[in-house]
């Protein structure tokens, strides 16, 4: 009769091993695997400052932490943790953005009606154009509109330095710009143009019975454009 002792140490040995290393397993923390390295210290050097009118720091430095300006001037203290950007070259202002200024010459509608469109907003119908007229993401708001002189000076007295001008009708209506309000003028000092595509669940009403007149129907607008423009982007890879 062969003897079953040396089996049965094997499995003893190997379940005391088992027990031992679950015993041991820790649950493991996040924060001691996968970190954050976003910085939360900038230091921006190199570029002209103007904190307030009249006062100019020319190769200043700002401090931001978390946010918020720790410090300024021609030499600020740079924390070693900092983060570096160079803007030499660039100035600085200190002022307000106006990140949604809608342009258009729609004029506001009562209670339950459509905006009435300027003719300058809809688009003129070539090959490529969408078959529904508020679909238009070729529009461009600072060809059109830009920003009268009156109502930058408004903005200018009030502390604002820069606007995000949006085009005002439609549901893909267009190409939005950013711009800087110092004296500003068509064609000049315009810091970006077309950054964003604006979308506005636009429907009209019994006055006007264009596709879409419901928000629904505005929803699946949207949707369906989306789906559109993934289907002719995979059309053109394999063309």
């Amino acid at each position: 009769m062969k003897s079953r002792l040396p089996l049965t140490a094997f499995f003893l040995i190997f379940f005391c091993f088992f027990a031992t290393a679950k015993g041991q397993v820790k649950p493991i923390d996040p924060g001691q695997t996968i970190h954050h390295k976003t910085p939360k210290v900038f230091v921006l050097k190199g570029a002209t400052i103007v904190p307030e009118p009249g006062k100019v720091i020319e190769t200043g430095e700002i401090v931001i932490r978390d946010g918020l300006i720790e410090s300024m001037g021609k030499s600020a203290k740079i924390p070693a943790d900092a983060y570096e950007v160079n803007l030499s070259g660039k100035t600085i202002y200190s002022g307000f953005i106006e990140s949604y200024l809608e342009r258009s010459d729609k004029k506001t509608p009562a209670m339950g009606r459509r905006p009435q469109q300027n003719q300058a907003e809809k688009p003129t119908a070539t090959a490529t154009s969408h078959w529904n007229p508020k679909v238009k993401p070729d529009f461009s708001v600072l060809e059109q509109y830009g920003l009268p002189e009156k109502e930058g000076e408004t903005l200018r007295s009030m502390g604002f330095t820069t606007a995000h001008l949006v085009p005002g009708s439609g549901i893909f209506r267009g190409q939005s710009a950013l711009i800087h309000l110092g004296n500003w003028s068509p064609g000049s000092v315009i810091r970006e143009a077309g950054p964003v595509q604006a979308i506005g669940f636009e429907y009209g009403t019994w006055s006007d019975p264009a596709y879409p007149n419901s928000l629904l129907g505005a929803v699946a607008l949207t949707r369906q454009t989306f789906y559109d423009a993934k289907w002719y982007k995979e059309a053109w890879k394999t063309y």
